[in-house]
């Protein structure tokens, strides 16, 4: 079994190379369900339905143009864009599958945090705006 210490995971949102920002970054994959029990059944039945992804991130914010606020800011609310999520932020290979696809941001928190304090890192979730290619 095949273990490491994540240290260098990839993200690319709309072509812009955000990895170096990336504090915590969650991938979730899963698909909606069905109920499809009729009558005389004595339990419940479901049947998978349309796959779903996102990507849950939180970064350490930088407000330099070609950064993290400069990138995000303008998506929240905008059309789909690209997309690129890697285990390890190198050549992809049969052992560092990237999985690609559309996203769209419905929300972006830039910063927060308590006076006196270390701001919390930003955190943004990029929901499915199509398929998910893993290659």
């Amino acid at each position: 079994m095949a273990t490491f210490i994540w240290k260098n995971a990839g993200l690319l949102v709309n072509a812009v190379d955000l990895s170096s920002d990336v504090k915590s970054l969650t991938m979730n994959e899963g698909s909606e369900t069905g109920d499809d029990t009729a009558m005389g059944d004595d339990t419940r039945s479901a049947m998978a339905g349309l796959k779903t992804w996102s990507v849950e991130v939180e970064f350490h914010q930088d407000h330099a143009a070609g950064r993290v606020d400069a990138t995000l800011r303008p998506l929240v609310g905008a059309a789909a864009f690209p997309i690129i999520v890697k285990p390890d932020n190198s050549v992809e290979s049969a052992t560092n599958p990237h999985r690609k696809g559309n996203a769209i941001l419905p929300s972006y928190t830039p910063f927060s945090g308590a006076v006196g304090t270390t701001p919390t890192p930003a955190r943004a979730t990029l929901l499915a705006a199509g398929s998910l290619t893993y290659d």
